[in-house]
């Protein structure tokens, strides 16, 4: 799945395009985000406490197929805790599969 860091301004997307390995942890109640499928670095930790899950829209307010944004308000990068609120986009091929992320979540 390849995941996007949302910007505030301007452009839409902060991350380059990579694809990431992507876990929905029940236990912990969070997204965790690695580099590869070995799961041996763990790249981001999204806390899912109080997030907002929605599908993003391109200029002209149409919903873009494909992905859906998940805002986090507790997020963690490598060994960084953040606390301010952030988006992330995730990409998924696989419409059906997009779909049953969504639902999982």
């Amino acid at each position: 799945m390849v995941v996007h860091r949302k910007k505030k301004q301007r452009q839409r997307f902060l991350l380059s395009k990579s694809t990431h390995f992507v876990v929905a942890n029940t236990m912990k109640h969070a997204l965790e985000i690695y580099n590869n499928e070995a799961r041996t670095e763990l790249v981001y930790l999204l806390s899912l406490a109080d997030a907002v899950l929605s599908f993003e829209s391109d200029n002209a307010n149409i919903v873009m197929e494909k992905c859906f944004c998940v805002e986090v308000r507790t997020w963690k990068k490598k060994n960084t805790l953040r606390l301010q609120p952030q988006g992330f986009i995730f990409f998924e091929e696989n419409q059906a599969r997009m779909l049953l992320w969504v639902k999982c979540i």
